[in-house]
C-alpha cells in the first residue's frame, strides 16, 4: 500500500546555490547545470548527459546559453563521444529553448512527447540505445499534458519536472492536470530505480525517492484539503483561494505558480461534478464538503 507523509524528507540536500557545475551518477549520467537560477528554476537547469562508450543522449539542454554549450562540449570531449540524439522532458521554455539549435549543433535527432518542428515523437514503451546504455521512456503527463521521464538502465530515473529535488512542482493548468499529476506519482513507486534525477535542484538517492513521492501526495493531499474546506463555507475567486490557501508562506513571485495549481485542482473538481463555476466564483456542490482527498481522485490504495 502507497503511505502518505506530511513532512518533507528532503532535510539534508545540497545547499541552494551549492551544487557543482557537472556531477556523476552512477555508470551513464551525467549532469550539467545551466547558469539560470531563478525561483521557478531553482539553482538552475539540469541538463544530463546520457553516455555510453559509443555514444550519448542529451536530456533537455535547458537555455539558450554559449556557456551552457560550451561546458556540456567540454564533457563530452573529455569522453570522445558523439551525440546521439537530444531528448525533451517537456516543452516548457527553460527545459527546451535550446534544443532545436543543439540537435543541429550536434546534428543529432530531437525526440520528444510532442511532435512537430522536427520532433520525433516517443511515448510509454518507447526505447533509445547506444551502446550498453538502454533509455527507456514512462509517460508521466500532470505538470504538463507532454511530460516524459526517462529511466537508464542502471536505474537513473531522469523526472523534469514531475518530480523536483527542491520543493513541490506546479501542475501548469490548463495543459497541466492534477489527476494526470496524481497518476504519474502513483506510477513512478513501481518504478525500478536508484537515483531520481529532476529537471531542478539536487539529486534523490535510493529509499528517499518513494518517501518523496509520498510526501508529494500528502502535499497534494494537504491542499486539496484547504481547498475544500475553504470553500465549503463560502464561494470565491481564485485569487482569494490562492490568498487564503497559501498566504505568506511564498514570495509574491511565486503565487502566480500556485495560482495555476489551484486552477488545476479546480478544474479536477468541477470536472468530477463536485464544483460550480459562476462569473468567476466557484462553489462546492452538495455534499462536496466532505468530499475526501481519496474519494476525489477514485483512489483505494492510500
Amino acid at each position: 500500500m502507497v503511505q502518505m507523509r506530511s513532512d518533507d524528507p528532503r532535510v539534508d540536500v545540497v545547499r541552494f546555490g551549492q551544487i557543482p557545475k557537472v556531477s556523476t551518477f552512477g555508470e551513464f549520467a551525467i549532469r550539467v547545470l545551466a547558469p539560470n537560477p531563478s525561483p521557478m528554476t531553482l539553482d538552475g537547469t539540469n541538463t544530463y548527459i546520457l553516455r555510453s562508450t559509443r555514444g550519448a543522449f542529451i536530456v533537455d539542454p535547458g537555455p539558450s546559453i554559449d556557456e551552457h554549450l560550451k561546458r556540456v562540449e567540454e564533457v563530452l570531449r573529455s569522453d570522445g563521444i558523439e551525440v546521439e540524439g537530444v531528448l525533451l522532458t517537456h516543452g516548457h521554455f527553460d527545459h527546451s529553448e535550446a534544443a532545436k539549435s543543439w540537435s543541429h549543433h550536434f546534428d543529432a535527432p530531437l525526440y520528444g512527447a510532442s511532435g512537430g518542428n522536427g520532433v520525433r515523437v516517443i511515448s510509454e514503451g518507447s526505447h533509445l540505445e547506444s551502446g550498453d546504455l538502454k533509455i527507456s521512456v514512462i509517460e508521466t503527463p500532470g505538470h504538463t499534458g507532454d511530460h516524459l521521464a526517462f529511466l537508464t538502465n542502471d536505474g537513473a530515473l531522469l523526472t523534469g519536472d514531475h518530480v523536483l529535488g527542491r520543493g513541490t512542482s506546479v501542475v501548469a493548468h490548463p495543459d497541466g492536470n492534477l489527476s494526470s499529476y496524481i497518476r504519474s506519482i502513483l506510477r513512478l513507486f513501481d518504478v525500478e530505480k536508484r537515483v531520481a534525477l529532476p529537471g531542478h535542484g539536487p539529486e534523490i538517492v535510493g529509499e528517499r525517492i518513494d518517501d518523496v513521492l509520498s510526501f508529494y501526495l500528502g502535499h497534494r493531499k494537504a491542499r486539496m484539503t484547504q481547498l475544500i474546506s475553504f470553500l465549503a463555507d463560502d464561494s470565491a475567486d481564485v485569487h482569494e483561494i490562492v490568498e487564503k490557501i497559501y498566504g505568506d508562506s511564498i514570495s509574491n513571485t511565486l503565487k502566480f505558480a500556485a495560482k495555476l495549481s489551484t486552477l488545476a485542482a479546480l478544474a479536477t473538481l468541477r470536472e468530477r461534478g463536485y464544483l460550480v463555476e459562476e462569473a468567476d466564483r466557484y462553489s462546492l456542490v452538495g455534499e462536496a464538503g466532505s468530499l475526501s482527498f481519496e474519494s476525489a481522485f477514485s483512489i483505494d490504495n492510500l
